[in-house]
């Protein structure tokens, strides 16, 4: 049946706005908010991406490193002629990395002990770093998170998924500032009225009850 009330649909990105704002933030043009409309190479992984953060994959799914572009005879321009998209485009492509990253956070919640669940703050500030990481990645480099994950301490689990020192701050083996920066952000959505573990600041990285 058509919607009558004249009113816009809801984005799924509008149901997450928490998430979607710390999305924005880091991955647009120098956290303005605005998309890559056109592609650039994102230098920590090498790897081209347009819009808010989505790496670009050639028509066989492999990443789009500068090694492939070459491999394929693209040169920059006819790249980012190629890959070039608009600002709806980069919005709808926005709204699937939510959804991408909302099945990841699924994923996390079926490995919580039957009868425990996530919250909607947990979820809102679980949803970036399933953007940023991918559930793989969470599951490979998350030792000490999954197995906190799975005995059901959902504290313990944040804490090991957002501290420094448990490693989804780095690239490359470096610390980047922007990622410490992120993680402390995620944490404190996902932290709140809980009495979880919270960054001071930055470069802070003890844990404290709130």
């Amino acid at each position: 049946m058509a919607d009558m009330s004249g009113q816009k649909p809801m984005r799924i990105s509008e149901l997450y706005p928490e998430a979607s704002a710390i999305i924005r933030k880091y991955e647009s043009v120098n956290q303005s908010g605005k998309p890559h409309l056109e592609p650039y190479l994102d230098t920590i992984g090498n790897v081209w991406t347009v819009g808010f953060g989505r790496v670009i994959l050639d028509k066989d799914g492999n990443q789009m490193t500068d090694k492939q572009r070459k491999k394929l005879g693209l040169t920059k321009d006819e790249l980012k002629e190629k890959y070039t998209i608009t600002s709806e485009e980069a919005e709808i492509d926005f709204d699937n990395q939510i959804r991408t990253a909302m099945d990841d956070v699924i994923r996390l919640k079926n490995e919580l002990p039957k009868g425990v669940e996530f919250t909607k703050n947990e979820v809102e500030g679980l949803i970036p770093i399933a953007q940023n990481m991918g559930y793989s990645k969470l599951e490979a480099q998350g030792i000490n998170a999954f197995k906190s994950l799975r005995q059901g301490d959902k504290k313990g689990f944040g804490y090991h998924l957002f501290n420094p020192k448990d490693g989804f701050i780095t690239s490359g083996g470096n610390i980047l500032k922007g990622l410490v920066e992120r993680r402390a952000m995620e944490n404190s959505i996902y932290s709140r009225n809980k009495g979880g573990m919270v960054m001071r600041n930055y470069y802070d990285y003890e844990p404290r009850s709130i």
